[in-house]
């Protein structure tokens, strides 16, 4: 009888063990699914902003302009521009947060923060708290990459602008942050990946 108790005893915890581990294994499957839906995820807001960016007449503002011209009439409207055309509107809060993409630039030692809040890229003068990450450039490579929306990835590959990741990888993978990562650079989405976590 015994015997009996401690077999039904010895089988009852083996699958209660083992409903455990398939639980936890689910769990963290559903996790993983969850994050990189969020951090793959694109909110669908380019149509939103071009329709209010149509009411505010949102155009380049180097068009028609040299390049000397376009460093002379610099102003946050060129860094709105060129946010918009790195498509940043698609960067988004995480899951069940508040926690609005913030980007800080160094536009030849003059501070501007880009805040990206539901879809709207806010454009400021001045330095940020927080930054998810930083860029340092310069008029002239602003200017020039509105001019040609290719040369932004040449600019950061020959080291004339750069940029340093300075919230936590989760965080900016969250956020969203491959696809600017991916149009900065001109790295897939898989070197992206491997080079956030590695880099």
């Amino acid at each position: 009888m015994f015997i009996n108790s401690f077999s039904f005893v010895s089988r009852v915890n083996k699958k209660g063990s083992k409903f455990i581990w398939v639980s936890l294994s689910l769990l963290i499957i559903l996790i993983v699914i969850l994050f990189l839906y969020f951090a793959l995820f694109k909110p669908g807001n380019g149509k939103l902003y071009e329709e209010q960016s149509e009411s505010r007449k949102l155009i380049n503002p180097v068009s028609g302009l040299s390049l000397e011209e376009g460093i002379n009439e610099f102003d946050e409207g060129y860094i709105e521009y060129l946010f918009y055309e790195l498509k940043a509107y698609e960067l988004h809060n995480p899951p069940l947060s508040k926690d609005t993409p913030r980007i800080e630039l160094d536009v030849d030692s003059e501070k501007y923060n880009v805040l990206i809040s539901n879809g709207l890229i806010k454009v400021y003068f001045g330095e940020i708290d927080d930054e998810d990450i930083m860029i340092k450039t310069s008029k002239e490579e602003i200017v020039k990459s509105l001019q040609d929306k290719e040369y932004i990835k040449e600019s950061f590959s020959s080291g004339k602008s750069e940029f340093e990741l300075v919230a936590n990888k989760a965080t900016l993978f969250s956020k969203g942050y491959l696809s600017l990562y991916k149009d900065l650079t001109g790295k897939g989405i898989t070197g992206s990946v491997i080079g956030i976590y590695l880099g």
